[in-house]
């Protein structure tokens, strides 16, 4: 029976790839629709009317009144701290989603396109992979699965209302281009870099690292094809620091690549962050409210700057037991977080078997990436999928570190850490052609 079910498996991918991409898309749309059923009627009821069609303003995390204006002509600004604001959130999503809402505004089709898109995208790197690193079925077949198993995983990706739901599918899709060897690798990188960074202000470090390590690593390529990731990424910093620059008078890079970094920082620059974090959203920490009215976005966020640093200078001792705090929930947590017991109720801080299946992973494949570094330092040997694995993770949570992570924040390189384990115990246990 296994024997069948394997040449069965076999035959479908050497001879009909097709036909698997349309069993899996259409599995991908199922699970679309599924989830926005369940996401309009127990989580966010009031993010669409009676029609389905989804109420702009109502959308989450600062992006509603945004992504409002894009919809109606008005331009890449919104009304933040009583005033107009341009740089407090990056625009991909924006930008991305109006383009979606003016295809259509009901919420399935919108979910259902964005799901579409991303996941294909994802069949398609694993394909690549497969094909160039004479990967076999098993392993194709591997890949797949892991995008679906963990349901936490599965539910953030599937989700459109936060920047991790595109992070945690593409920091998985530029892992398995790096670990690749196929025609325009280099272009093709360095465009899903050019997105990621406009996605979220914690991709920069992420983006940072890959582009420099595919510099030092990739010498069988030509010496522009290992700057061409790096040339996506300047150019992306280039046009949003302009854009800054010209709507603020600030180029928008680094600490500044976002005019909200500074208030987000105060979250975490709290007496009471250790209270509540991270069982409790953060949302619910009493705020350091300011009375002042300021002229405009960057003397709101030199305000916070101010009120941070004057807490650091005051806190030390709470703000490094704070980072151990970080550390611990990035490593170690299975329970439920980031909660609020008025919506989650009693049982609001359960242990969850995603998080725990999570957190083994991630500490086994952390182990195995440093020994195996080790391992090839006393041989003189450098394996390019171990440094690009640890360089994505540590470069990924570190600025988690000094601000807070949440799990949907972790998505990205939770999966990037089973798709590397699972290489490591096919490479160990298994034989090439599968």
């Amino acid at each position: 029976m296994f024997r069948y079910i394997d040449k069965l498996i076999y035959d479908l991918y050497k001879n009909k790839i097709l036909f698997i991409y349309i069993l899996y898309i259409s599995f991908v749309a199922l699970l679309s629709l599924v989830f926005t059923y369940q996401l309009i009627t127990t989580k966010l009821p009031d993010l669409v009317d009676s029609d389905n069609n989804i109420i702009i303003s109502h959308m989450q995390f600062g992006y509603g009144p945004l992504i409002e204006n894009l919809y109606n002509g008005q331009g890449y600004a919104q009304m933040w701290n009583g005033k107009e604001n341009y740089l407090a959130r990056l625009p991909f999503l924006p930008l991305f989603t109006t383009l979606i809402l003016n295809l259509s505004l009901n919420i399935y089709i919108i979910l259902l396109i964005k799901n579409l898109i991303f996941f294909s995208f994802y069949f398609y790197f694993v394909h690549l992979f497969c094909r160039s690193q004479n990967k076999g079925h098993i392993c194709f077949l591997s890949l797949l699965i892991i995008i679906f198993y963990n349901f936490y995983n599965l539910i953030t990706n599937l989700n459109f209302i936060f920047a991790d739901a595109y992070t945690g599918i593409a920091l998985p899709m530029i892992f398995l281009i790096l670990s690749s060897k196929f025609n325009n690798r280099s272009i093709i990188l360095g465009v899903i870099i050019f997105c990621i960074y406009l996605t979220k202000t914690t991709m920069l470090f992420p983006t940072l690292t890959i582009t420099i390590l595919y510099f030092f690593f990739e010498k069988n390529s030509s010496l522009l094809r290992r700057f061409i990731p790096l040339i996506f990424l300047l150019v992306s910093m280039t046009i949003w620091g302009t854009f800054g620059y010209l709507k603020t008078g600030v180029f928008a890079i680094g600490s500044k690549i976002s005019s909200s970094n500074q208030e987000a920082l105060n979250f975490v620059m709290n007496d009471n962050f250790h209270k509540f974090y991270p069982v409790l959203s953060v949302d619910l920490i009493p705020k350091n409210k300011s009375i002042i009215i300021f002229e405009n976005e960057w003397d709101t966020s030199e305000h916070f700057k101010k009120l941070n640093l004057e807490y650091f200078q005051n806190n030390k001792t709470r703000v490094y037991k704070d980072i151990l705090l970080k550390l611990k929930f990035i490593f170690f947590n299975i329970r439920k977080d980031a909660t609020n017991p008025k919506i989650h109720g009693a049982n609001y801080n359960p242990i969850m078997f995603s998080h725990l299946i999570n957190r083994i992973i991630v500490i086994t494949s952390i182990i195995i990436g440093v020994i195996c570094i080790l391992k090839n330092f006393s041989q003189k040997r450098f394996d390019n999928l171990e440094f690009y694995f640890l360089g994505i993770f540590f470069s990924s949570i570190f600025p988690h570190v000094i601000g807070w992570a949440t799990s949907k924040h972790l998505v990205g390189v939770f999966i990037i850490c089973h798709i590397y384990l699972f290489l490591k115990l096919k490479q160990k246990f298994f034989s090439q052609k599968y």
